[in-house]
């Protein structure tokens, strides 16, 4: 039986190859594999039906938090679909981020592939080799769309609160070793998260004391002579931002800033008080249903204790 012919471009390619294999005397299989994938690529595009590509825009500096949920947003847009993404980065902005930025992208399920741009012209230039044939001309779900990755507004935080998430995806060593320190450190206490904004820095006492049974690990103070004993500072312990995504996924409950930390809780289900920042950058109401609440006025030590205390109370397991 006769079967069907190869794809044109990958026979192109083993012509390619075998050429290149009888000049050389020996087979390069990095560069046949290059050229192998190169083709396979251009086939798939070609005849393919539908290609997710997105391109995010970065004006200035690129927040770490907004491209985490521009990559969340986008795998609930067809689920189970892998997708190709385009960062346009400003050519002028000095950006210390940018580590953190492709940290989170490692970390995301089904992103396939990335590409960086710093000049326009490039980044249309190459549009093309990220979408499928019949894409490029209409509109659709399919179609690439650009979103602006500056500071999240309102509408942005509220869709991810109420939104169901894909888990991120942290290296392997790095979910082990967050494991290993949370069994050696807590064993099988209550484990909180503690990522208090500066201005919150007095609630960290606060918790401790209200829950003395606990334990707490402090992702962003540097003291390593906690005032409470059951308060571990492992902010200065060389943590990278992978082991600490697991570190808090893997704790019982967060408390603090919403940043990449509280994104990789809430997408893990835990509860979650949220902490300070601009009202106009805040959900007008707590959003997440019963496992978050977002408390932007921290003006009042009280009150923000008893509401964190309550809170964490209703989610505690009982002994």
């Amino acid at each position: 039986m006769i079967g069907r012919p190869l794809p044109w471009p990958v026979r192109r390619a083993a012509s390619l190859a075998r050429r290149v294999s009888r000049r050389l005397r020996v087979f390069p299989f990095s560069l046949g594999y290059a050229i192998l994938s190169a083709a396979l690529r251009l086939h798939w595009l070609a005849w393919r039906g539908a290609q997710l590509t997105r391109v995010g825009e970065a004006k200035g500096v690129t927040s770490p938090i907004a491209v985490l949920l521009w990559l969340d947003r986008i795998g609930g847009e067809v689920p189970g679909q892998p997708f190709d993404a385009c960062l346009r980065l400003s050519p002028d902005a000095e950006d210390d981020s940018l580590h953190d930025v492709f940290s989170i992208l490692l970390a995301s399920p089904r992103l396939q592939s990335l590409a960086l741009y710093w000049d326009e012209e490039r980044l249309l230039e190459d549009l093309p080799l990220f979408q499928a044939r019949r894409d490029r001309a209409g509109v659709s779900v399919w179609s690439t769309v650009r979103e602006d990755l500056g500071t999240p507004g309102p509408q942005t935080l509220g869709d991810f609160l109420a939104a169901r998430h894909e888990p991120l995806v942290v290296p392997v060593a790095a979910n082990r070793d967050a494991r290993t320190l949370m069994k050696r450190l807590a064993g099988g206490a209550w484990a909180v998260c503690l990522n208090l904004p500066d201005e919150a820095r007095w609630l960290a006492g606060a918790v401790t004391d209200g829950l003395p049974d606990a334990r707490f690990f402090d992702m962003r103070s540097f003291d390593s002579a906690p005032a409470a004993p059951n308060l571990d500072a492992v902010a200065g312990w060389g943590l990278t931002l992978h082991e600490r995504l697991a570190l808090a996924a893997d704790t019982d409950a967060y408390i603090g800033s919403f940043d990449p930390l509280a994104a990789a809780a809430l997408i893990a289900g835990r509860p979650a008080v949220l902490l300070g920042g601009d009202p106009l950058a805040t959900p007008a109401r707590p959003g997440g249903g019963a496992g978050a609440i977002w408390i932007a006025d921290i003006s009042d030590p009280a009150m923000v204790t008893r509401a964190v205390l309550e809170f964490l109370g209703r989610h505690r397991p009982r002994s």
